[in-house]
């Protein structure tokens, strides 16, 4: 699930939904890779905003580090690569 990758960009959705970073945060969403749309919905729940994940919210997405998303998501990466060399791009 793409939700998953955004959780690499936790300081991002935190900015986002107006919620502290904080280290107990980072331990509970530490593993991306397990976690769904559902997590994503419950985290913006906790934040201040009040509000609910929409999927592709452009002001969400804008909002997160796509590089940084891209650096620490090895499927992501890998995907990239993969698009590149079928397209001779790289």
């Amino acid at each position: 699930m793409i939700e998953s990758w955004f959780f690499y960009d936790l300081e991002g959705i935190c900015d986002y939904i107006g919620l502290a970073y904080t280290d107990s945060l980072q331990r509970t969403y530490s593993n991306p890779e397990r976690l769904t749309h559902k997590e994503l919905q419950g985290l913006f729940r906790k934040g201040t905003r009040r509000q609910h994940y929409i999927k592709g919210e452009k002001s969400f997405l804008e909002k997160l580090d796509i590089d940084k998303i891209q650096r620490k998501c090895t499927a992501l990466k890998e995907g990239i690569h993969m698009i590149k060399e079928d397209f001779g791009l790289g």
